[in-house]
């Protein structure tokens, strides 16, 4: 079953720990509607899987952890794969193009 409160709870971690505003936290997940984080965070909407996904991808976390199925938030893979993203990411002029 999801842990709304884990993945609220977690999901809000992430995104001040980088203080991240909620508009620019929407725009970097590609959400159209701008109440969909604040929804996740006070648990009263969950992302489908394909957002998880993109979730763990942007802040390089372990899906397990986002979901509060584990304690520890980043993993060697985790850690492998935003290094792959970042580097391809760095090599890409258009994905670098963001207001903050």
């Amino acid at each position: 079953m999801f842990n709304r409160e884990c993945f609220s709870n977690n999901f809000k971690i992430l995104r001040t720990s980088y203080s991240l505003s909620i508009p620019t936290t929407n725009k970097l997940l590609h959400l159209k509607s701008t109440s969909t984080i604040h929804y996740w965070e006070t648990q009263k909407n969950i992302p489908s899987a394909d957002m998880l996904i993109n979730i763990v991808d942007l802040f390089s976390v372990s899906a397990d952890w986002l979901l509060g199925r584990s304690s520890i938030p980043y993993t060697e893979e985790s850690v492998s794969a935003a290094e792959k993203a970042l580097i391809t990411d760095c090599t890409d002029p258009h994905k670098l193009d963001l207001e903050i």
